[in-house]
């Protein structure tokens, strides 16, 4: 974890998780460290234990989507997992820890992201080494808790020469003389000769190193990736209809391995029911595209959220291919999303909410308790487990902090002004509902809703994100955006 965490102060969080009902996959653990410069959080991880399950429950559905995410590529060194910007999956040798007939391998997942931060960063080339390493670290654990004698290669990615499976000391290599060579660093990407769909970038592959030749041909290595999230069946046709492509045009699958070789394909997408509200703009220069997110539109492709989200409408809409989002504001809430036009700037414009540079202003409408007094500052421990819908608060040093004022009442509501100082998953809402102020319309707080319901259009979330202002770290200039929708909770409006 030194990779990730540097020198900083870390505290670790072990949870032991019960084994999920059957057709959710069987989890062994979970464990959450995260670090501090001085008294301030400033990454998190989470670390779980997960043997998926199989054909049979909502693995079969969830982790293939997860697995073939654009943006995902090889964890490299040939280790048979995948990382993108803020989390990673390695699968442990089944040699080692079983398989059943029914269930699939046991992985080793990490979700990581900078404490109180709701977006996800592109994680520069050593970073993502790191990322590799601390997914490496603990899968070495858990296969000798396993009782097996051999692990994955350890260390900074750097150290050069190692095999992919390696025995530790005192027990035989089974591979002897299969190292590889020292890394070098890798050279940028080429583009990609693949155009997005319906604004989606395609999948890149790069073929990893193969230094015992288990892979004569490109299918053979495609097969052993693919092949248990989407079957032979499909991935025979899909190189047979010349949907994978290199850069020298489309890939049969029966060519020489190369390491090295990139590979890029379109992954199908499932039917999403179009979201029937349009992305407003509330600015549009050559640095920024400044959005008026509606109700119900995810920020960026997550889970069954791929086409219909706020950063694929406005690539098509705008005609901007390169558009990223500088930060994530949940798919219920609306208001303003800052968008980069330009990628080299995009980095600069993320440090503006990792270092809580941007202010923030919110308007929600909830119950009005005249017994309350406000305005007021809620500060907690806030904490939200991957795969659990709803955040809860705990004991301990808050890390989430939000002041709540009154703009004024009538009919038994309230409409609030929320001014969050951090930026936790769903921090305003449970900090409201603490107070016994729950949103409108709200369906987590205080009760979760049956999951799987469909989005009831009448009804968002009264959450709106209103106001950002900042001070523009490439033009210097101040800036100010305010949202023109208006919730439709609230009498009169």
């Amino acid at each position: 974890m030194s990779g990730l965490f540097d020198d900083r102060r870390i505290e670790v969080d072990e949870q032991s998780l019960h084994n999920s009902r059957p057709g959710d996959g069987l989890s062994y653990g979970q464990c959450r460290v995260t670090s501090f410069k001085d008294d301030r959080a400033v990454r998190q991880v989470t670390i779980t234990v997960h043997q998926l399950d199989g054909l049979r429950g909502t693995d079969s559905r969830r982790w293939p989507q997860e697995f073939l995410a654009a943006g995902m590529v090889s964890l490299g060194e040939g280790l048979p997992g995948v990382v993108s910007a803020s989390r990673g999956w390695l699968a442990l040798p089944q040699g080692c820890t079983g398989r059943g007939d029914f269930s699939g391998p046991t992985v080793v997942a990490l979700g990581m992201g900078r404490a109180g931060l709701d977006f996800s960063s592109d994680l520069a080339p050593e970073d993502r080494d790191a990322l590799t390493d601390a997914l490496v670290d603990p899968a070495n654990g858990v296969i000798r808790s396993f009782g097996c004698s051999r692990s994955y290669p350890d260390g900074p990615r750097a150290r050069g020469a190692r095999p992919l499976w390696k025995d530790s000391p005192h027990h035989e290599n089974p591979h002897p003389g299969a190292g590889r060579p020292p890394v070098r660093g890798r050279s940028k990407p080429p583009p990609s000769p693949l155009p997005q769909r319906d604004g989606i970038d395609p999948v890149r592959v790069r073929l990893p190193d193969d230094p015992g030749g288990q892979w004569p041909a490109v299918r053979d290595h495609l097969l052993e990736r693919f092949g248990a999230a989407i079957g032979v069946d499909l991935l025979d046709a899909m190189l047979a209809a010349g949907r994978f492509v290199s850069a020298g045009g489309p890939v049969t699958g029966r060519e020489a391995y190369a390491a090295g070789r990139y590979l890029w394909f379109h992954r199908d997408f499932a039917p999403e029911e179009p979201v029937p509200f349009p992305v407003g703009v509330v600015h549009r220069d050559e640095h920024l595209v400044v959005a008026d997110k509606p109700h119900f539109l995810a920020t960026t492709p997550r889970g069954r959220h791929i086409t219909q989200t706020a950063v694929a409408r406005l690539r098509r809409e705008l005609g901007l291919p390169l558009l990223q989002p500088a930060h994530r504001l949940d798919r219920l809430t609306a208001g303003l999303v800052l968008f980069v036009v330009r990628p080299e700037e995009r980095g600069a414009y993320q440090t503006l909410f990792r270092d809580r540079l941007v202010r923030k202003e919110y308007e929600a409408v909830a119950p009005y308790d005249s017994r309350l007094a406000l305005p007021r500052t809620v500060r907690s421990l806030v904490v939200k487990e991957r795969g659990v819908i709803a955040a809860r608060e705990e004991p301990g040093e808050p890390n989430s902090e939000s002041r709540i004022e009154l703009l004024e009442h009538r009919q038994g509501l309230g409409r609030y002004r929320l001014l969050p100082a951090t930026g936790r998953t769903h921090q305003l809402r449970v900090h409201m509902n603490s107070l016994g102020l729950p949103l409108v319309h709200d369906p987590v707080y205080p009760v979760v809703e049956a999951e799987g319901a469909p989005d009831d259009w009448s009804r968002p979330l009264q959450l709106l994100a209103r106001v950002l202002e900042f001070t523009d770290p490439v033009t210097g200039e101040p800036r100010r955006f305010e949202s023109g929708l208006r919730l439709s909770a609230w009498p009169g409006e």
